[in-house]
């Protein structure tokens, strides 16, 4: 392969152009892009979930549903292939498999505060969205998070895109470990607060 040829395949690789196109967002502008959100009481939505492990392009799909009830329940529901459920709340994690069986773990000090910045993203919590990651706006609908502490993240970076400046459509998760995970998002059913 000629140098440059070489050269011009590297730079189309790897451009610093385009990371520096990433433009900062303000947390006045992540809670107007997050507006649909903002007096949902209770959220329910389909996901379809795909990880991609690393070095080895096995894809791991799986369904299921996701409920939001504010002010600090999600249960995230795997319909499909093996069913299981996980419910986060402010004490605990309670986990129940397919068979019936329960787990229920109490979250104390360090456990807690390593969940924040899950739970903020379940809850699409501006305020604490902006308190755990800097934000960048890649294009109209779609965000970049970058954990502002790193080593407490099980992720080195996630992209959200957003359904024309309403629901969130898509996640994007780069791991740690390498493994690539894409959750997509059907339209939400919500219950506003106002509604009852």
């Amino acid at each position: 392969m000629q140098p440059t040829i070489f050269l011009v395949l590297l730079t189309t690789l790897w451009n610093p152009a385009a990371e520096a196109m990433l433009r900062p967002v303000t947390k006045t502008e992540l809670a107007d892009k997050l507006a649909y959100y903002r007096s949902i009481q209770v959220l329910h939505t389909k996901f379809h979930e795909t990880k991609t492990l690393k070095g080895m392009n096995i894809k791991i799909k799986s369904d299921g549903n996701l409920t939001v009830q504010r002010p600090n329940k999600v249960i995230w529901e795997v319909v499909q292939p093996s069913p299981i459920t996980v419910i986060l709340d402010n004490q605990n994690v309670k986990i129940l498999d397919g068979s019936g069986k329960t787990e229920t773990y109490q979250m104390d000090g360090g456990a807690k505060e390593s969940l924040k910045p899950l739970v903020a993203w379940m809850r699409l919590d501006p305020e604490e969205l902006a308190l755990n990651y800097d934000v960048f706006a890649m294009s109209d609908n779609r965000y970049r998070f970058q954990p502002k502490e790193t080593a407490k993240s099980p992720f080195l970076a996630l992209q959200m895109t957003l359904k024309a400046n309403s629901y969130v459509e898509k996640l994007e998760i780069e791991e740690t470990s390498g493994d690539h995970l894409e959750i997509r998002f059907e339209k939400p059913r919500i219950e506003r607060s106002h509604d009852k």
